[in-house]
């Protein structure tokens, strides 16, 4: 199970990336902003997981695959 906290931090960053990747080429301060914001989120997440890992062990995490859907 993942924690709840690296769950969050994952989730922000990613939306973070996607708007900052989203006004690249539309509008140069949106992108900015939104660049430093998926670049602080990516910062916390990795702080985080690595804390994890001194605590729980790096081989304590299960991320589980997406479901295979095709046939």
């Amino acid at each position: 199970m993942m924690d709840q906290t690296l769950k969050d931090l994952l989730d922000m960053a990613s939306l973070y990336g996607l708007l900052a990747k989203r006004y690249e080429y539309v509008d140069p301060q949106k992108h900015m902003h939104f660049e430093l914001l998926h670049l602080k989120y990516v910062d916390q997440l990795e702080r985080h997981f690595k804390m994890l890992e001194k605590h729980h062990g790096p081989s304590s995490f299960s991320f589980s695959s997406p479901p295979n859907t095709m046939y």
